[in-house]
């Protein structure tokens, strides 16, 4: 599994706002060198800090989506064929 690289999700939208990293300081009530450190991963966000400063910041909204792995579905797909012949899990 790839690790989510946030930093980089931080820089692709200020960018794409048309955003400085001290634009984005400023709106969000940080520092162009706090920004510069989450873009860069030398710094570790917790999503609400990242929250607070994407929604002000650049004005776009975060949306966090856990979806189940391969191993989830197929072990889903095991316990349905296993209950249609009887066995129980």
């Amino acid at each position: 599994m790839e690790p989510v690289n946030v930093g980089a999700m931080l820089r692709r939208a200020r960018e794409a706002a048309g955003l400085s990293q001290a634009d984005v300081a400023l709106k969000s009530g940080t520092t162009r060198n706090y920004i510069s450190r989450i873009e860069n991963e030398k710094s570790d966000i917790q999503l609400e800090t990242l929250q607070k400063i994407v929604e002000p910041g650049i004005g776009e909204e975060i949306v966090v989506q856990i979806k189940p792995g391969k191993t989830a579905k197929r072990s889903r797909s095991i316990q349905k064929k296993a209950k249609r012949v009887g066995v129980d899990f």
